[in-house]
């Protein structure tokens, strides 16, 4: 019975989200995630998160950046933080695959019958020729912490209408990622996620160990399996991070057919 409000929204929602998309809706919205094969920890805190899932905006806290770099040259950098029970995000991404596109958001999220739910509204400008089109999206998701792990599905990308000549880009997940468990001095974790891209199915997974010493210090290795966001084939990602008291510092590396694709990030609570 715990599962039916998400297993409810989600059924209602997956109708509209069979269309193309935008790269920065497929691909992974944190480092962490780039690490475990797109794949999200819910109980990572990061702002970010809630790009991926709007109802994480009640479960993160702080700031954070980061910058990725995307094939044939290109870069994509988002910057997200958290006030007040709502998120505000800023994304950009360019190069020669995808077009150039700047993206405004707001997140919030509410409990209702022991669920999150949340929505999330955004500004979006992108250089398709001469002119910039913008419009405006709308993303929803649910979130419910089951025992030890987190289950959240969302759909992003839906169009508010709008004069734009920009077509509908919605696309869904659905994630779960387990705590922390301790195994001897060693935490370990896991993620997964389905989604839909494209009429296509994608998934990925990975795990966490990570290692801390001393309170306040914490480092951490990550493997991931899954879709390439960009060329659609099963890659490995790779990642690292450190946390001192109140800063973390990650990086992560994708191994795509066309290049090894490298990911780095800062987050402040």
């Amino acid at each position: 019975m715990q599962l039916a409000p998400l297993a409810l929204v989600l059924a209602l929602l997956l109708p509209r989200a069979a269309m193309a998309q935008f790269a920065w809706d497929v691909m992974p919205p944190t480092v962490r995630g780039a690490s475990l094969g797109g794949a999200v920890v819910f109980s990572g805190q990061a702002p970010s998160l809630s790009l991926a899932n709007p109802a994480a905006a009640g479960w993160v806290s702080g700031a954070d950046a980061g910058w990725r770099r995307t094939p044939g040259d290109g870069t994509y950098a988002w910057s997200s933080v958290e006030g007040g029970g709502a998120v505000l995000s800023l994304r950009h991404q360019s190069g020669p695959i995808v077009p150039t596109a700047l993206a405004l958001g707001l997140s919030t999220a509410k409990e209702i019958f022991s669920v999150d739910v949340g929505v999330s509204v955004s500004y979006v400008e992108q250089t398709t020729g001469s002119s910039p089109e913008r419009s405006a999206r709308l993303g929803v998701g649910v979130l419910r912490r089951l025992g030890p792990v987190d289950i959240g599905a969302s759909v992003l990308g839906l169009s508010i209408p709008s004069d734009s000549g920009l077509p509908e880009r919605a696309t869904w997940r659905v994630n779960a990622s387990t705590r922390s468990v301790e195994v001897g001095p060693l935490d370990l974790l896991f993620a997964g996620r389905l989604q839909g891209v494209d009429g296509e199915l994608q998934g990925g997974s990975g795990f966490q160990i990570a290692y801390w010493p001393v309170v306040g210090r914490t480092f951490r290795v990550l493997v991931g399996h899954g879709h390439d966001p960009f060329t659609e084939e099963v890659a490995v990602s790779l990642g690292a991070s450190v946390t001192l008291d109140a800063l973390t510092l990650e990086w992560s590396a994708l191994d795509s057919e066309s290049a090894v694709l490298h990911s780095f990030g800062i987050r402040w609570r």
